[in-house]
């Protein structure tokens, strides 16, 4: 799936096993637009080259040359309907010109436009062709989740103004966080760059990103910064923004993240209360198909408090029609005394 302002996210990806980007409604909205330009032949990129040299500020032609820069650099041949890579060639992402891409998108002369589009378009696209494990491991391109951080850290250098950048960023920086074998990096580390980003955020980008930093905040140990976050969440209930939909978000978030600071601080019945309390958001696309994050609930577990965590699940299923028997399995192994494996609904 494709990165896309909004939502609350995981991670920068198009993998649709772990991104909770564009789903419920707004698959209407998406299964309704254009097909994408399709990757350009070399000669055509090097058209692409001489028009953006030559039209500063050209930006959409800046965003089409940074996309083709990470097609070749992972030697993607064709989209599908999504932009989603469906054919790659490793004669592509060896080729000379496959270094050259990665040249102009490591370097501070490269426009903005193309390092941070094209860095967004490398990082996406790489777990989509990660599969294909010789794109890793050969020995002649470089690592392209590497050059993708790069390029995203020169285009705000050169733009540090730049609201939609520092949301690239932050997004990826989230994930770094969370998974230890993909470009790692703390989670006080991440939080200690993203803090500095949030700040520049347009308010579209600041709402859509506020439940994911308050989430960073609590692994972060920036307890009071998570607090701060989730009353801002609360205090934004009932704001018209894209309809109302980010009520059901803010409600289970908010409460989530204070009940986690709540038993971080030794109260164990405030945690209670807000598990439960979150328990009655309305839902939102991601609670409603990717499912509730559990991270509260596993830290009720752990303090043996597991009549509260059962009365939470019953609370889902009014919300998490798409569980595939997640509850019921997760309640038997409450019920029996365990700690279920929550998986990736401890980063959702």
């Amino acid at each position: 799936m494709r990165l896309t302002a909004g939502w609350n996210i995981l991670a920068p990806m198009k993998s649709p096993a772990i991104s909770i980007l564009l789903v419920g409604s707004a698959l209407c909205v998406w299964a309704q637009l254009p097909q994408p330009p399709p990757p350009l032949a070399q000669a055509d990129v090097e058209q692409l080259e001489i028009t953006v040299q030559q039209n500063p500020t050209d930006f959409m032609s800046q965003k089409l040359l940074g996309k083709n820069y990470a097609y070749f650099m992972l030697g993607i041949t064709a989209l599908d309907r999504y932009g989603d890579p469906s054919m790659i060639d490793e004669a592509k992402f060896l080729s000379d010109f496959a270094q050259h891409a990665a040249a102009q998108m490591g370097s501070d002369s490269t426009p903005a436009t193309v390092l941070a589009e094209g860095g967004l378009e490398l990082w996406n696209d790489s777990f989509s062709v990660s599969a294909d494990a010789t794109i890793h491991n050969v020995p002649g391109p470089p690592d392209p989740r590497t050059v993708a951080v790069k390029a995203i850290d020169l285009a705000i250098l050169a733009q540090p103004d730049n609201s939609n950048w520092r949301s690239y960023r932050i997004r990826i920086l989230i994930f770094r966080s969370n998974f230890n074998n993909v470009v790692p990096l703390s989670a006080a580390d991440a939080y200690a760059q993203v803090k500095q980003d949030f700040a520049v955020l347009d308010d579209n980008n600041h709402r859509w990103l506020l439940s994911s930093i308050a989430k960073l905040a609590v692994r972060a140990g920036a307890l009071d910064d998570a607090t701060g976050f989730a009353q801002e969440m609360l205090s934004k209930l009932g704001d018209r923004f894209f309809g109302l939909w980010l009520d059901g978000e803010y409600v289970f978030f908010a409460n989530m993240v204070l009940g986690q600071v709540a038993i971080r601080n030794g109260d164990t019945d405030g945690a209670k209360s807000y598990l439960l309390t979150s328990g009655t958001t309305t839902g939102a696309p991601s609670l409603n198909s990717f499912g509730p994050n559990m991270s509260l609930a596993k830290d009720l577990l752990e303090a043996g408090e597991r009549d509260s965590v059962l009365t939470f699940f019953d609370e889902c299923r009014v919300f998490w029609k798409l569980d595939n028997g997640a509850l019921d399995k997760w309640s038997n192994q409450v019920h029996n005394g365990q700690t279920p494996n929550f998986g990736a609904n401890l980063l959702y």
